[in-house]
């Protein structure tokens, strides 16, 4: 009986959070869609996010500064923001409102697109001159992982 009500919530939560993948895979792709990102965008985005996952594994003194990896988060949460916003579709009835939410939209998509753009490749950069400087000072003798 516990085996199959383990089989339940088994079944339960892995669809649940396929629903959420599935969820999250379209809003990023409705998000990057009206930001005009290309496939070579997530490209550039996924390449910069393994070398500093290779740099953050290799290396202690990049790890110092793993907060930084935020910033990837906080690029694809712009993203994700967007094509939520872009999803809902909400007409106002009034002229300035109209023209105010139009602004505040353009402003979060410019925001978006220099965040996408800008923080994965600085946090790369970021992370190979602390693993640079870490070679070159003769510290990576001691502090890279084995």
């Amino acid at each position: 009986m516990r085996a199959i009500s383990r089989l339940f919530w088994s079944l339960v939560a892995g669809s649940f959070l396929g629903t959420g993948i599935a969820f999250f895979s379209v809003l990023i792709g409705k998000g990057g869609e009206e930001l005009g990102f290309t496939a070579w965008t997530f490209w550039y985005y996924t390449i910069c996010m393994g070398l500093c996952v290779g740099l953050l594994v290799g290396f202690d003194t990049v790890r110092k500064h793993a907060a930084w990896m935020l910033a990837f988060v906080i690029a694809i949460g712009l993203v994700v923001s967007v094509g939520f916003v872009g999803m809902m579709d909400v007409h106002a009835t009034g002229d300035m409102v109209e023209r105010m939410q139009q602004q505040a939209q353009a402003m979060a998509q410019l925001m978006a697109q220099a965040v996408m753009y800008v923080a994965p490749g600085g946090v790369a950069l970021a992370y190979g001159l602390v693993a640079y400087d870490t070679v070159r000072s003769g510290a990576g003798n001691s502090t890279m992982a084995r």
